[in-house]
């Protein structure tokens, strides 16, 4: 019986494998071998197919420098000290949620600061493009 069973297993399996389409035994009594073995076809599948990152569509040099420029626009507009205390307020709250609602005072005026430095810093760099 079990010679029969076998028998038509390896049948089935040989007339359904195909080229493009394959069947792997692969004994799962040994889940690191199990493991490496199915990585192992992934990987050489995979780079079989010759697949390439596709080029980007858009320039985000050009949209970081756009949004940078909106950011100073709106502080022009509003004005410098109504901009920090919304800037700092919206980071005061990015910090408090981050850390579960325990912020110190003054938290968030550094990250503030420190944050637009890092705009003023990436605006620069913009407009040297």
């Amino acid at each position: 019986m079990w010679d029969g069973y076998i028998s038509a297993y390896e049948e089935a399996i040989g007339k359904t494998s195909l080229k493009h389409a394959p069947w792997f035994i692969i004994p799962s009594n040994h889940k690191w071998f199990r493991n490496l073995a199915v990585a192992s076809i992934l990987v050489e599948t995979l780079e079989s197919l010759g697949m390439k990152f596709p080029e980007p569509t858009v320039n985000i040099k050009e949209i970081a420098r756009q949004y940078h420029h909106a950011e100073l626009e709106e502080e022009k507009k509003i004005g410098q000290s109504e901009w920090k205390e919304l800037t700092t307020e919206a980071t005061t709250d990015k910090v408090s949620k981050k850390d579960g609602g325990i912020a110190s005072e003054g938290q968030g005026d550094k990250v503030s600061a420190r944050a637009t430095q890092e705009g003023e810093k990436v605006q620069r760099e913009a407009d040297l493009l």
